[in-house]
């Protein structure tokens, strides 16, 4: 429970004890009034002792139902409410009525109601207690009228009235000038003050907890990162300011039209997450490509003198899966379909899939199951050896797919090729963490060690009859153009067609990879590379099409 629902439970408390409390008290003085402890214990035993056990039961009861009274059931807050103003109003008429002594214990109930349900039901009280007053005024005072007809009890408590009424007004109001702050700090903290949507802090916060709640209870949950294509160029031509303003419109855009249940933030410069609770990954999909329509249709100011002539955004999906461990995978499973949805030219929503899903639709063909399983489950192994190792083979296997489909290879090949990038890396599962990891150059004899994983990922996939090409493009994709690669050393033509291809896709990604031994190229130096190294390295005619390829991507 929160800080300030505690304190405000606190104070209800008190009140409602005080309630209690002053209300016994007003009615041992007016029944016990003048008789000694000895005399009141004697000859009123019985009255006392139910009187006792009358307030004792109602605390009891009240106690019982404090955890259902701070739930969000305005039944029960009145309920709440309702119990003891009865308890006051049953004191004043017990003792004395429009005569009694003790008619300000109302004040008690109506800080109690306006503290627990605000100004609107202070207020009702407040109303509620004046006509009760006036009822026992105006009907049940008869004895109280002065020899000129005037009622004494009238006139008091209509002054009394108008201080129920002052006093709830005064409590209200400040009470909600407390919330209107409190709000305020909470906006200050949890909004982003560029888009006014949910900042980082609030975004994480809330995919943490609805992550926990989701999984314990099979519901279905999912996240969307979206990012903007093309907006480093906008940026460049027309400054951080514009940019701004661009930022504004689309955090304008999310909020209208996304459905309300959506958490819309942003995530970071020109990212944005929103999550969407109770919604499937299909349903998830709608909802993305349908604002990424609205999107790339929305006459953004200045867009047309970008390198595509308008502003669009790129979506990657999430949902949390059996196998979803916790927030940070299912954030991270949202990241990579973005970054699969940027690879394949922006201006798309791609779904999250695992690398052994995507590589299931090719492999299911083959015959032998629990060998390709066996295979799966080396790559994992790799994974938890090597993580980079793991993320370079998935991203090869895209850029196969999507080369592959660029320069229209049949289906067999491209089989043979994304199975191949799949598995082209396997043969490090017998090189150690050690030098997987290392961080400083390596010696020859590890540079030898590893140079041996081109053989050893071959010799592995051979045992599979069906993988034999594939064996041979594992076993070729360090090869070198001009005979100058390992570990056969053979040139040219020589090389098989598939392996040459591999050979491009690999060291691209190689190259425009962060590594802690060395610094990552930008595209273009790796393209330039790619076009330098032109029969020496690459096969000039597949590296004319693949940096082809490439900037059609860009």
């Amino acid at each position: 429970m929160p800080n300030n629902e505690k304190k405000s439970m606190n104070v209800q408390l008190i009140l409602n004890l005080s309630i209690l409390v002053f209300s016994i008290i007003a009615i041992f003085e007016h029944f016990l009034l003048g008789l000694t402890v000895s005399e009141a214990f004697t000859e009123n035993l019985v009255f006392v002792v139910c009187a006792i056990t009358a307030f004792l039961l109602i605390y009891i009861l009240w106690i019982l139902t404090q955890r259902f009274l701070y739930s969000n059931s305005l039944l029960l807050r009145i309920s709440n409410v309702a119990l003891f103003l009865f308890i006051n109003c049953a004191t004043i008429i017990v003792t004395g009525g429009a005569e009694s002594r003790f008619k300000y214990l109302l004040l008690l109930s109506i800080m109690s109601a306006t503290i627990e349900g605000s100004l609107p039901m202070g207020l009702s009280v407040s109303v509620i207690s004046s006509v009760f007053l006036f009822t026992l005024d105006l009907f049940f005072a008869s004895g109280v009228l002065t020899s000129s007809g005037t009622n004494i009890m009238f006139e008091n408590d209509l002054i009394l009235c108008c201080i129920f009424l002052l006093l709830t007004y005064l409590i209200g109001y400040w009470i909600n000038m407390k919330e209107q702050h409190i709000n305020s700090l909470n906006d200050m903290v949890s909004k982003d003050g560029l888009t006014d949507l949910y900042n980082y802090r609030y975004f994480k916060t809330t995919i943490d907890t609805l992550f926990n709640d989701y999984k314990k209870s099979g519901k279905p949950l999912s996240l969307l990162i979206m990012d903007i294509d093309w907006f480093k160029s906008y940026n460049d031509i027309y400054g951080h300011d514009k940019a701004n303003e661009i930022l504004q419109q689309i955090g304008r855009m999310m909020l209208q039209e996304f459905p309300s249940y959506c958490i819309c933030s942003r995530y970071g410069g020109e990212e944005f997450a929103v999550i969407l609770p109770n919604t499937s990954s299909s349903q998830a999909y709608d909802i993305a490509e349908k604002f990424r329509r609205i999107f790339e249709q929305y006459p953004f100011e200045g867009e047309k003198y970008l390198p595509h002539g308008v502003l669009t955004i790129s979506i990657g999906i999430s949902c949390i899966r059996s196998k979803t461990e916790d927030s940070k995978e299912l954030i991270g499973n949202a990241d990579e379909a973005l970054y699969k949805a940027k690879f394949l030219r922006r201006n798309r929503t791609e779904i999250y899939t695992s690398f052994s899903d995507e590589f299931r639709k090719y492999s299911a063909e083959l015959d032998n199951a629990q060998i390709m399983t066996t295979v799966k489950t080396l790559i994992a192994v790799i994974n938890s050896k090597d993580k980079y190792t793991y993320l370079h083979s998935d991203r090869v296997f895209h850029y196969c797919e999507a080369f592959a489909n660029y320069i229209n290879l049949d289906d067999e090949r491209k089989k043979t090729l994304v199975t191949a990038a799949y598995m082209h890396d396997i043969g490090k599962i017998n090189i150690s963490k050690k030098i997987l990891l290392k961080l400083e150059k390596l010696t020859d004899e590890e540079f030898n060690e590893i140079k041996s994983h081109p053989n050893t990922g071959a010799d592995i996939i051979q045992s599979i009859p069906e993988l034999e090409e594939e064996s041979i493009i594992v076993r070729q994709h360090h090869e070198k153009y001009d005979g100058t690669g390992y570990p056969q050393q053979i040139q040219g033509e020589n090389i098989c067609y598939l392996a040459r291809i591999l050979t491009l896709v690999d060291s691209y990604d190689a190259m425009t990879s962060q590594r802690p031994y060395k610094p990552s190229l930008t595209e273009d130096q790796a393209q330039n590379e790619i076009l330098r190294c032109k029969s020496i390295q690459f096969d000039p005619e597949l590296a004319d099409k693949f940096v082809e390829f490439l900037r059609t991507m860009d």
